[in-house]
């Protein structure tokens, strides 16, 4: 028996979340390591290690497939491609992954047009920096876990005990244009809070930032609805043309049965009559005649003009035992001469 989700849940570092951004993605990679019992999963832009049962319970309802390897794109699999190699990512992102994570207890609103997800800011006091990361896949994995990283940009490995659980890719935080690392440090360092004018011109400044980011996006939009609409018209075109083709094709198979029927239900030919003239001659026809009579007792057979186009056979007997025998093989009976004949 399958465990169900809330009971996973309640005994899994994993969160509702996980199944949750897996819905929103296009690609998911899945791959089993069946020697560790572990299934990984990504979906290029966090990379998770599962035991079968969470598995079963948060992915399985997504990709609607069993555990093993393959790739899924906008819920078809995807057969041109092979899932990545998760084992070797999770493995070179944990041995680069140095400096100690903690988050920040508040989130960024990236002002993107859009964007529902916010920035949860992490701050590393070991490698003194500040990385950013979206809070839904934050939210992934229990908030407990340990996280580390190498740098600013590179990925956050989330730990369950000494082993990598997880990797979540960054979102890029520009220290030059963005006052969230200065705000992230403020908190974790007790750094002197800036000026009112300090703070109105970084304010200034960042909304100038958000703004000009959020035109490049609404034309990156604008660009992929574009793209994604030329594409839909020509599937369009694809389907209308599949459908002729399948038209053409159905009419062509009723013709070919059509033909079959005709050609099953022709008789079969039969010999000529001058072909079966010259097979079998009267003399012989008179004579299986008389040999078929033979089989019959107290019936005697003669041919008369045996040698003739049209030889008669007359029979003797002692009574009429044989009369519907006869009469059913085509005999004539001659009132005239009292007896049974047969003309060839």
């Amino acid at each position: 028996m399958k465990a169900s989700k809330n009971t996973v849940l309640k005994y899994s570092s994993y969160t509702a979340a996980l199944t949750r951004s897996l819905k929103a993605t296009e690609r998911i990679h899945v791959r089993t390591d069946e020697e560790n019992n572990a299934v990984y999963v990504c979906n290029g832009y966090f990379l998770v290690k599962l035991n079968p049962v969470e598995y079963d319970a948060l992915v399985r309802p997504v990709t609607q497939r069993e555990a093993g390897n393959f790739v899924i794109y906008e819920g078809e699999t995807d057969t041109a491609r092979e899932p990545l190699d998760m084992v070797k990512a999770l493995a070179d992102a944990a041995r680069e992954a140095v400096h100690d994570l903690t988050p920040a207890p508040f989130l960024v609103d990236p002002c993107a047009k859009g964007t529902k997800a916010k920035i949860a800011p992490y701050y590393s006091e070991s490698g003194d920096f500040v990385a950013g990361f979206n809070s839904d896949y934050a939210a992934i994995i229990s908030a407990d876990l340990p996280r580390k990283g190498k740098n600013a940009v590179s990925p956050m490995v989330v730990y369950s005990g000494d082993e990598p659980q997880a990797m979540i890719l960054p979102v890029r935080i520009d220290e030059t244009k963005s006052r969230v690392p200065a705000a992230v440090r403020a908190y974790f360092t007790d750094k002197p809070q800036e000026s009112a004018d300090e703070k109105l011109t970084r304010a200034r400044k960042e909304r100038d930032d958000w703004q000009e980011t959020a035109r490049r996006l609404e034309a990156e939009r604008n660009s992929r609805e574009a793209e994604a609409a030329q594409l839909q018209r020509k599937n369009e075109q694809l389907r209308q043309q599949y459908a002729e083709k399948h038209i053409e094709a159905e009419e062509l198979r009723r013709q070919i049965e059509a033909l079959t029927e005709r050609l099953n239900a022709q008789p079969e030919p039969q010999p000529a009559a001058e072909e079966s003239a010259q097979e079998q001659t009267p003399a012989d026809k008179a004579a299986a005649l008389v040999e078929k009579l033979a089989a019959l007792d107290g019936v005697a057979a003669t041919v008369k003009g045996a040698q003739t186009a049209a030889p008669v056979v007359w029979l003797t007997m002692e009574n009429d035992a044989h009369k519907d025998e006869i009469e059913a093989m085509g005999g004539k009976w001659s009132g005239k001469r009292s007896a049974w004949y047969f003309k060839i």
